[in-house]
């Protein structure tokens, strides 16, 4: 599984630049109520662009199996990110074959609901390549729910102290990471890999070359001085 993803990439030229930093996957989002959602074709211009440089993660919201499997068939792309509120057992209904990374949004009681809830999928049959932690965050009166990309942080010592209820799955950690932030967010919490998207940007949608550069720098030596 990827240890440093750039989520939410709308342009090829993007896309070039995450390939270019050194980044193992870039996230395309779907949800079309997300200010960096794009189409399929735009998503499939993007995945021949960059000849398989990196793994292209799909980023679905609520979709239906049928809705993700007609989108990777027409884009190719390589992971399924499930970051909505879809059911476990859905993972039975998606495209064989693909690595499923299951979004998780942590609130204050930690990862122990989380640990819960992969046992029951892992006894059921569904197995995840990972787990995504996100920041859980209380939408306003009268706003929807957002699905990542808020630019919150997870409670850091939460994932340290819950990390080892999740076993072997491996955990990638996202809710605001930055540049400035991301060698101390890998070093305080162990997690396996780091995910980001509004903490890179200029306006959402858009990647700043530097920051990205910057994030996937400091991402390796958070990680490799964590090993």
């Amino acid at each position: 599984m990827f240890r440093i993803k750039i989520c939410g990439v709308t342009q090829v030229d993007d896309a070039l630049v995450v390939a270019d930093a050194g980044a193992d996957a870039i996230g395309l989002n779907f949800y079309k109520k997300s200010p960096r959602s794009i189409s399929a074709e735009t998503a499939a211009t993007i995945v021949e662009a960059l000849k398989e440089r990196l793994l292209t993660v799909g980023v679905f919201v609520n979709h239906s199996p049928a809705e993700i499997a007609t989108i990777v068939d027409r884009t190719g792309l390589g992971a399924v990110q499930l970051h909505g509120d879809e059911p476990d057992e859905m993972v039975a209904d998606l495209p064989a074959g693909l690595p499923i990374i299951r979004a998780i949004r942590m609130g204050p009681e930690g990862l122990g609901p989380v640990a819960k809830r992969l046992a029951a999928a892992q006894k059921a049959g569904s197995e995840y390549a990972a787990l995504l932690v996100d920041a859980a965050v209380k939408p306003a009166p009268g706003q929807a729910t957002e699905y990542g990309g808020t630019g919150h942080t997870v409670d850091w010592a939460g994932v340290r102290s819950g990390r080892e209820l999740l076993g072997s799955t491996p955990l990638i950690l996202a809710g605001g990471l930055k540049p400035g932030n991301v060698a101390e967010a890998l070093q305080a919490t162990g997690a396996d890999g780091v995910d980001t998207a509004s903490g890179v940007e200029t306006s959402p949608g858009v990647k700043d070359p530097d920051q990205v550069r910057r994030f996937v720098e400091n991402a390796r030596k958070g990680l490799d001085s964590g090993r």
